[in-house]
């Protein structure tokens, strides 16, 4: 059984990697050309990106969820891990992603000019 302190670190830290990761997808997204807020696909010319985007977002995030689980609570999956991750991406989805994907968008349309 995990001491309470290290259950609410564990939360803590889970929740900062569901909003990082809500976030890296987003930024994935928009590198692919496809507008995270629905829009689909901008041509098709986005979708082998769109592939290539999905594997580069697996292969980073998978080790990042997991060295966070190992180090916050020993590698052990519970509860408070999977609420705090779904927490965590939850915040971002509501308070950040609005202007983050704005933002991205803004920066690829500036960059194919």
């Amino acid at each position: 059984m995990l001491w309470p302190d290290t259950q609410i670190l564990s939360v803590a830290v889970m929740f900062l990697s569901g909003a990082a990761v809500a976030l890296f997808y987003d930024l994935c997204r928009v590198a692919a050309g496809t507008d995270p807020r629905g829009g689909g696909q901008r041509g098709r010319s986005g979708r082998p990106a769109q592939g290539f985007w999905d594997i580069v977002f697996w292969v980073i995030v998978t080790p990042v969820v997991f060295a966070a689980t190992l180090v916050s609570n020993r590698g052990e999956l519970r509860l408070h891990v999977l609420l705090g991750l779904a927490a965590g991406a939850a915040a971002y989805l509501v308070l950040a992603r609005p202007v983050v994907v704005r933002a991205g968008l803004a920066v690829r349309r500036g960059a194919a000019k």
